[in-house]
């Protein structure tokens, strides 16, 4: 029995090394990619630059050739001020609290925000449960802890990727609020009956032949890959269209907030909620957090209520009857001002007379070419 812990215990280890060297492989090949991705991005700006100046060449020759023909040539005119260099704007760079002020202008980024925390409190709530589940599971068998954890991981990674290519068609028939409650639904039904297995039997998941086969520990498994799954083929890709219909403001400054600020916040509740149930309500004598199952779970439920709610406010702001949002907020790019709207008038004004004043040259030039072969015909 000792030779196979130690066997176990070495085999670990073996694959945490493992790991890590695959880690850092794929670090460097990340690099590398970056650095070809770019060289081709490079290198395909180069040529369409090349392309464009050559195109440009070839219509002015080919236009000298038709007007020394006589020929009626078709010019485009661009204009520029030589003595004004239109200089671009410099990024403006925003603090985190003038970030976070914008969420108080929008009630668009006040949803989102609250999905964000929301979203981030619950993962937290269920991930720490689950772990402390697993160490009543696995106590010191860690072989079968290594095999529990390839198959979580290899059951994520074959459901997020068949979810992302099912997630474009779902969003397109069910619209974007349905696909939106889809996350807080499963995570909060699942996460439910988890703490409330729990409840039943906080003792633990193990039997007296060291067996998984608790309830608990499947539906905590279960809420976990339901919440990273829908995370990364749902929850993300509905965060991301609902800043489509946002102002350029708002999409830099209120995104700034609630990816960085609504993360962190929503993690620190579930983290201090936990810390106060610990330290103030048992008085710090605690063998697991599990024996405030309850009190989590009436966390939960009630931050699975504040997301539905905030998802329905978002979709009635932007139309639920729209798969993607097209509401103009504040700092849109078609708030364009008077004076550039007059500014663009005079430069179509000041093209069409030099264009008008162009095609009156070349016709003139036509007529004296004319003139002049009627006269050497009649000389000879």
């Amino acid at each position: 029995m000792t030779g196979l812990v130690s066997f176990s215990d070495n085999n670990f280890t073996f694959v945490l090394q493992s790991l890590a060297s695959l880690k850092l492989l794929a670090w460097f090949g990340i690099i590398a990619l970056h650095k070809q991705v770019y060289r081709l991005q490079q290198i395909q700006t180069q040529n369409e630059i090349k392309r464009k100046k050559q195109q440009t060449m070839d219509n002015v020759v080919s236009n000298m050739q038709a007007a020394q023909q006589g020929k009626r040539v078709q010019m485009t005119l661009t204009l520029r001020n030589p003595g004004k260099k239109k200089m671009l704007p410099k990024p403006k760079s925003t603090s985190l609290r003038e970030s976070v002020k914008s969420l108080s202008k929008s009630s668009e980024l006040r949803s989102l925000a609250t999905m964000v925390i929301c979203y981030n409190i619950c993962i937290e709530l269920i991930e720490v449960s689950w772990k402390a589940l697993l160490r009543e599971t696995f106590q010191s068998d860690t072989a079968e802890f290594m095999k529990f954890m390839a198959k979580f991981s290899q059951i994520i990674g074959i459901c997020t990727l068949v979810m992302q290519l099912l997630a474009s068609n779902l969003i397109g028939i069910c619209g974007w609020t349905f696909s939106s409650l889809l996350t807080p639904l499963f995570m909060g039904t699942l996460a439910i009956l988890f703490f409330w297995s729990i409840t039943l039997n906080p003792a633990g998941a193990t039997n007296a032949g060291g067996e998984i086969a608790s309830m608990a520990l499947f539906l905590g498994t279960a809420a976990n890959i339901v919440a990273k799954v829908f995370k990364y083929s749902l929850f993300d890709p509905c965060k991301e269209m609902a800043y489509i219909p946002l102002g350029e403001e708002a999409k830099i400054q209120g995104k700034a907030a609630v990816d960085v600020f609504g993360a962190r916040l929503g993690r620190s509740v579930g983290s201090i909620y936990q810390q106060v149930l610990v330290s103030v309500v048992n008085g710090g004598a605690l063998t697991s957090i599990l024996q405030f199952a309850p009190q989590l779970g009436l966390l939960y439920g009630v931050t699975i209520v504040v997301w539905y709610n905030s998802v329905l406010a978002l979709g009635s702001l932007f139309g639920v009857d729209k798969n993607v949002p097209n509401r103009k907020t504040q700092g849109g790019s078609d708030n364009r001002n008077s004076s550039s709207r007059k500014k663009d008038t005079e430069n179509t004004e000041t093209m069409a007379a030099a264009a008008a004043m162009i095609q009156d040259a070349a016709k003139r030039r036509m007529e004296k070419q004319e003139n002049t072969n009627i006269g050497s015909k009649g000389s000879i």
